[in-house]
């Protein structure tokens, strides 16, 4: 689960006291640290790594070092806002943009007292990456096919191995590397401001290390001991599916254009049911080849499509296109999603992940016979299974999968429609929270962007408490933009 979350600027903060007291940073040479600035606005800030122990039960052995950056406070409290968008997968990659406002508008407010702590979890990004290319550029065959081609898939497995040990790359390592960098850069507690697997992280660090948490905004819960991928993809995807339907109808120029949305969705589904599909896809500015899609390909490439409400707006036009025989849109849809993820995300460490910590807790009769009940079926959870097999990582014990008990102030923030993390989740995680609290948004998908939703969550963290949120109010305040009539010229 991957969420770049695209928060307004909402209400300004008071100005932390100019003579707060500066932060003490751990003298070690496992600590590196430079100044620097980020994004085309040279927002001033510290990049570094912290070396620690690939293997931190035993302490001996390869050593690896773990990357961040802080985008510095303007009149510094002391304290950090940790942000995680998701994934797993590279943060840093991310600050640029950041840094310059054009997404997670929120922390330009926090940052005048805060400042905001982004890493690279270890295996990604720029922190000991375990890569595995399974979409490489010019040969769509094998990835229009399979979501994990095996044949690539080995080949990554038996590459990477000689580098790494695979097993020592999961969360439960990484919030010890997390716990370790607070306390090097000085910081006496973490506020999260997290999204998506962003909050799988920030639970299991509040269950491991209480007294080190101030507080947590959670959006997009995928919560220990309660997600269940196989079950909540499915429901999340036919949820926001029926809710873009019901959005196309009431919208007088998409129910124009597509009067048949639905029917039409249907149509192309059966088709991929009875087997791959011929599609065409762009691989050069002048080349465009066929390739057969499968159904496990096309549903998942359908679920993020309805991740971001931007996306979201274009598919109703290219499932058009598609019914009528014209599936370049549909091809070009589903290369762009593939290439997007295989950039943010190494593939090798997302299985060390996944493979240790979800999939051994998705196997559950009930939530799979839900997803076989639903359009979306059950083809990622079977695919991503045999991943695994192949990846092979040992699982993590049973006591890792119970829900996570916290005392901290949290507020979750859900949409009603979200295809990857639905709100049940975090009304389920609420019962392990004394000091929780949930905002839905309604009608808003994985992305549940608003200026409503962002001065709730300053207000949220300048209070460390839900006390005063107004919880139902950001509720009808989320707008999809306008739907796409036409297709895209990136598409074309």
């Amino acid at each position: 689960m991957r969420m770049r979350v695209s928060l307004l600027l909402g209400a300004m903060l008071i100005v932390a006291p100019l003579l707060a007291p500066a932060r003490a940073v751990a003298a070690s040479p496992a600590l590196r640290m430079r100044p620097c600035t980020q994004g085309k606005a040279k927002v001033p800030a510290e990049c570094g790594s912290l070396r620690v122990f690939e293997n931190r039960a035993t302490r001996t052995g390869r050593t690896i070092r773990v990357h961040f950056i802080v985008l510095k406070a303007a009149h510094p409290s002391g304290q950090v806002v940790y942000v995680n968008l998701g994934g797993p997968g590279s943060e840093l990659s991310q600050v640029g943009d950041i840094a310059d406002g054009l997404f997670l508008k929120e922390l330009q407010t926090l940052r005048k007292r805060d400042d905001v702590l982004f890493v690279d979890e270890r295996g990604f990004g720029k922190s000991h990456p375990i890569p595995c290319d399974l979409s490489p550029a010019g040969d769509p065959s094998a990835y229009f096919a399979h979501l994990w081609p095996r044949g690539l898939l080995a080949a990554c497995r038996a590459k990477d191995a000689k580098t790494s040990d695979l097993a020592e790359y999961n969360t439960r390592s990484a919030i010890g590397d997390l716990d370790d960098l607070r306390a090097a850069l000085g910081y006496k507690k973490l506020i999260f401001d997290v999204a998506s697997y962003g909050t799988f992280t920030a639970l299991l660090y509040m269950r491991a290390y209480p007294d080190r948490v101030e507080s947590a905004v959670l959006q997009g819960v995928a919560p220990p001991g309660i997600l269940n991928l196989a079950r909540d993809f499915a429901w999340g995807a036919k949820r926001s599916l029926a809710g873009l339907v019901k959005e196309c109808a009431s919208d007088a120029s998409c129910r124009t254009a597509f009067p048949h949305f639905h029917a039409h969705f249907d149509a192309v589904l059966h088709r991929v049911n009875q087997g791959p599909i011929p599609v065409q896809v762009r691989i050069a500015p002048k080349r465009i080849v066929t390739v057969k899609l499968s159904r496990e390909v096309f549903v998942d490439a359908v679920r993020h499509l309805l991740y971001d409400p931007e996306s979201a707006a274009v598919l109703p036009a290219i499932v058009e296109r598609a019914y009528h025989g014209h599936t370049l849109a549909l091809g070009n849809a589903v290369e762009l999603i593939t290439q997007d993820f295989t950039q943010l995300i190494d593939g090798g460490a997302f299985l060390s992940y996944t493979c240790a910590e979800v999939m051994p807790f998705t196997d559950q009769p009930a939530a799979l016979a839900y997803a076989r009940a639903t359009w979306y079926g059950d083809d990622r959870t079977r695919a991503q299974a045999a991943a695994c097999s192949v990846w092979n990582v040992p699982a993590m014990p049973a006591s890792f999968n119970a829900p996570v008990r916290s005392d901290a102030p949290v507020l979750m923030v859900n949409g009603t429609d979200d295809p990857a993390t639905p709100p049940e989740e975090a009304k389920a995680e609420l019962a392990y929270l004394p000091h929780g609290a949930l905002m839905l948004v309604g009608n808003a998908p994985h992305n549940a962007e608003s200026p409503c939703v962002d001065r709730a969550i300053v207000a949220f963290i300048d209070a460390r408490s839900a006390v005063g949120v107004n919880l139902k109010g950001c509720s009808g305040n989320f707008k999809r933009p306008p739907f796409a009539i036409k297709i895209p010229a990136f598409l074309l």
